[in-house]
């Protein structure tokens, strides 16, 4: 997305049409994470905030706090290292610890990627030996929870980040890539920042999801 807020009545079209009550933001609303860019998340909850339940992540290009802190202010609900139970289904999310720019990466004080997914993983199984298992863990870039998706403490992944998501499913598998989550049967969109590429959907049933 990356602030292409023309996006926004394309995405409010899909979940009109699927019946939509919540949205789950995977991240990289802006490009980097600034004041400036608050028309863009203005945008976001506008067109979206008002379906139902609204939870996110932040993004390596939302680092800092203002993208989360605006949003949480909106009534967004922010997961990081926090669980939390919408529609039937038992969330956990975390931000990505990574910082960009409108370039590279930027280096940041504070825990690694690695060391946030291996942090992540303990936290979500955790809860499962606790008989509180998380049916999906919300991340930015859904290489964060391959570790408590392969340990089996919970159900399903839900990530953003690339921009190619039919080829980062190929080569991780059991991971489902979008940017939205949708609904109580729900609706998986991964919306491309980019004009000339094609906008994709992947739709998720409750059952897979973790709907009880």
């Amino acid at each position: 997305r990356h602030d292409n807020i023309n996006m926004d009545p394309v995405v409010r079209a899909f979940a009109q049409h699927a019946g939509a009550t919540a949205v789950i933001d995977a991240g990289d609303d802006t490009s980097a994470g600034q004041p400036w860019e608050a028309f863009s998340l203005e945008s976001l909850d506008d067109d979206l905030g008002d379906l139902g339940d609204a939870i996110m992540v932040a993004g390596n290009h939302d680092h800092g706090r203002f993208v989360s802190g605006y949003l949480a202010k909106r009534g967004w609900t922010h997961l990081d290292h926090e669980q939390a139970d919408k529609f039937g289904v038992r969330f956990f999310g975390v931000d990505d610890p990574r910082a960009s720019g409108l370039g590279a990466f930027i280096p940041v004080k504070g825990p690694t990627f690695a060391e946030e997914s291996s942090t992540l993983a303990d936290e979500v199984c955790a809860l499962d030996a606790k008989d509180q298992r998380v049916a999906t863990v919300v991340v930015h870039d859904a290489k964060m929870a391959r570790a408590a998706l392969d340990r089996g403490c919970t159900d399903l992944v839900v990530g953003g980040h690339v921009h190619d998501e039919a080829a980062e499913a190929e080569r991780f598998g059991g991971l489902q890539h979008a940017r939205r989550q949708l609904g109580a049967d729900v609706l998986l969109l991964p919306v491309v920042a980019d004009d000339e590429r094609d906008l994709g959907a992947v739709v998720v049933d409750g059952a897979e999801a973790g709907e009880r």
